[in-house]
């Protein structure tokens, strides 16, 4: 059955990504990062979540793109390791004093 396979593939995928999910919130926790402890590890655990169940749909739909299942996953997480860190390269380099652009990074 199409659809069993289908929620059971995404529960393990789910399962596997809560792991460091939560790991990374013990260490935001561990260190005092302000922005995700207190009041805000509950909001930052839910928008963990959502991004869950928003990227491995993805990753499945976009999976089809290419022939080979390997090369596939591969290719979307270069994707997606390039962009986490572009994003988070963007905010950095705007919040550099010297160009005017703090509350930009805000």
């Amino acid at each position: 059955n199409p659809a069993v396979y289908w929620f059971s593939s995404f529960a393990w995928d789910m399962c596997n990504f809560l792991v460091p999910s939560l790991l990374m919130l013990v260490l935001f926790q561990a260190f005092g990062v302000d922005a995700f402890c207190g009041s805000n590890l509950l909001i930052v655990l839910l928008v963990e979540i959502l991004y869950g169940w928003a990227i491995i749909p993805l990753m499945y739909l976009m999976a089809n793109i290419f022939k080979n299942e390997v090369v596939a996953y591969t290719r979307l997480i270069m994707l997606n390791v390039l962009t986490g860190t572009g994003a988070s390269l963007v905010i950095f380099i705007l919040s550099i004093p010297d160009l005017g652009l703090v509350d930009v990074s805000h």
